[in-house]
């Protein structure tokens, strides 16, 4: 009977329980501890992603033309005698690599004075963000747009 007693006795138990864990410890540090697969995308680097947004365009001063172009050259805005103020348009914008650029060109027209205006992107799921320009006379920039990758 005494070489049962040691079964009883709590160092055993605590042994036992040891062992159990150490076990279960080889599939879950398998399970844990594994590299992801990598995901592989594949996507056609020639057709950039479009994304549904609203353009506002705040002027400063009344401008004869105001043109939002993308750098393929398409239209997305083509408003004529313009008021100072606010003005917002529904557009599809292109996202190459989370990157768009917008060409924005204003005729202040022969006023000699300088004036301001303001382009704000509001993509759908993204923050907005906002790009200006200055100048007197017919004035064009190229503003680039960098959004965070989802």
């Amino acid at each position: 009977m005494t070489g049962l007693r040691w079964l009883a006795s709590p160092l055993t138990g605590t042994v036992g329980v040891l062992m159990g864990l150490g076990f279960l410890s080889i599939p879950l540090c398998e399970l844990t501890s594994r590299p992801a697969k990598p995901e592989v995308v594949v996507a056609d680097a020639k057709a950039p992603e479009t994304l549904s947004a609203v353009l506002r365009i705040k002027l400063l001063g009344q401008a004869k033309r105001v043109t939002v172009a993308t750098a393929a050259g398409n239209n997305l805005l083509d408003l004529t005698d313009q008021p100072a103020g606010e003005s917002e348009h529904d557009a599809v914008i292109p996202l190459a690599r989370n990157t768009t650029e917008l060409t924005l060109t204003v005729d202040f027209g022969g006023s000699a004075e300088e004036s301001a205006a303001f382009l704000t992107v509001m993509p759908d799921g993204r923050e907005d963000q906002t790009r200006y320009l200055t100048g007197s006379g017919e004035t064009s920039e190229t503003l680039t747009f960098t959004w965070p990758a989802h």
